[in-house]
């Protein structure tokens, strides 16, 4: 059978939505198509290809609604101006424990779901495979290998595990590991004089941990990033970087210091500068804090 066209996969929406009894969105029907489940429809027509994309739509559609409902992004909607790598943050014991038992948790529900009995039906035979057996498995390529993915990253939304995790419990049945807490940085790294760069925490944890869990994980982020480097800038500090930014943007050219200088000590005769040169590098030194701060490698979560 030759490459999906428009008019078929419009046949295929249009069949899973009787279905369905439900209208699919454009941005749904977008991941079931990127995700292969649509192809597989239309080059195999079985009601096994059906029912995982009946399947993997109720699910993709319960995620859009639940976004829509509060207010969030629906799925392939938004984007990071850097991906957020993971780094090795420590976990309290008893964090630690808890998310064990919700690994247990999470592969005896998972162990249910019927995608995932079929899978194993159809390209492991119904067995699981050694840690040897799996590692070859995850290296080769075919449909069995694409199913898999896909699968995966369903597991990953839903049960909130990583993607690999999730694939070697598909293989193996092992427990898929659960962070109750995750923290991650995202780099934006520029030599150009009008993008500063930048590193953000992202902290990622499950509702129930600890408030003070959260704050020790941010502290030992914000070590590892910038190092004890966090002294706060003083309101004078703030308010001249503003003032000359405010300067420059009315005047669309920075005026002269002196010149700068003059119209400072009328507008702030509180924080009045005797010397423009002092005025200057006060401005200076924090400008070239914020474009290029001496950052810290991390230590990233392999």
């Amino acid at each position: 059978m030759g490459k999906l066209n428009d008019k078929d996969a419009q046949k295929i929406r249009e069949q899973l939505e009787i279905r369905l009894r439900a209208r699919v969105p454009h941005v749904v029907w977008n991941r079931l198509v990127k995700n292969g489940y649509v192809r597989d429809v239309y080059t195999g027509g079985d009601e096994d290809s059906w029912r995982e994309l009946e399947n993997e739509a109720r699910e993709e559609l319960e995620v859009y609604h639940d976004g829509a409902s509060n207010g969030g992004t629906p799925p392939g909607r938004g984007s990071e101006r850097a991906a957020p790598e993971e780094i090795t943050v420590e976990c309290y014991e008893h964090t630690r424990k808890r998310g064990q038992t919700l690994s247990e948790i999470t592969a005896y529900l998972a162990e249910q779901r019927p995608d995932v009995l079929r899978f194993r039906r159809r390209y492991l035979r119904n067995r699981l495979l050694s840690n040897e057996e799996a590692s070859a498995f995850l290296q080769g390529e075919g449909e069995g290998q694409r199913k898999l993915k896909r699968l995966a990253g369903t597991l990953s939304r839903f049960y909130g595990c990583r993607e690999r995790d999730a694939a070697r419990f598909l293989l193996t049945s092992e427990p898929p590991g659960r962070k109750p807490v995750r923290v991650a940085v995202a780099s934006v790294e520029s030599n150009r004089p009008y993008v500063p760069s930048a590193r953000r925490i992202t902290i990622e944890a499950d509702a129930w941990v600890d408030a003070e869990e959260i704050t020790r994980a941010y502290k030992t982020a914000q070590r590892q990033v910038i190092g004890g480097d966090n002294r706060k800038p003083k309101a004078k500090t703030l308010e001249v970087v503003n003032f000359v930014l405010r300067q420059t943007e009315e005047h669309r050219a920075r005026p002269s210091w002196p010149v700068l200088l003059d119209r400072w000590n009328q507008k702030h005769p509180e924080w009045r500068y005797q010397d423009y040169c002092e005025f200057r590098r006060l401005f200076d030194r924090f400008m070239r804090r914020t474009m290029n701060p001496m950052y810290r490698q991390p230590k990233w979560k392999h």
